[in-house]
């Protein structure tokens, strides 16, 4: 007997698995596993802002969890949560010149914060080209 197992929460639990190697993230859980937890704040998190992941029409919010990571990369992430917080707040506000200067002070600390330099590149990129039309502050990602 075969059985597959097709809906939208495994979709989406696909493409948020694709996106740890974008963000150079371990885990990567939406908003919703998040708030299912029964006490989120026993573990280690960052918001990664909003994305519209391949095949959803709707954006969903995502959370890096580095509970796991192994220090000191777990203690650089604690010790640039708040910045980062503040950076991607800006960004998605499309105040890309703030976002480009937390982010870049995040990285001097941090350098291989993968999530820091993905930011820090698109707030540069939008920096100079403008802000999208219709930005709503959600990253659209076309693969998988």
């Amino acid at each position: 007997m075969e059985s597959t197992v097709i809906s939208d929460a495994v979709n989406l639990a696909s493409r948020l698995e694709g996106l740890t190697k974008w963000y150079g993230a371990t885990l990567i859980i939406s908003e919703q596993t998040l708030d299912g937890l029964s006490d989120s704040s026993s573990y280690r998190h960052r918001p990664l802002g909003k994305v519209q992941v391949k095949g959803k029409k709707e954006s969903v919010r995502i959370f890096e969890v580095f509970e796991g990571n192994a220090e000191p990369l777990a203690s650089l992430k604690l010790e640039t949560l708040s910045l980062f917080e503040q950076g991607l707040q800006n960004y998605s506000a499309g105040e890309f010149q703030k976002a480009e200067a937390i982010f870049a002070e995040i990285l001097q600390r941090h350098p291989q914060d993968l999530a820091a330099r993905r930011y820090y590149d698109s707030s540069a990129y939008y920096s100079v080209k403008g802000r999208p039309e219709n930005w709503q502050g959600v990253d659209i990602m076309e693969f998988k």
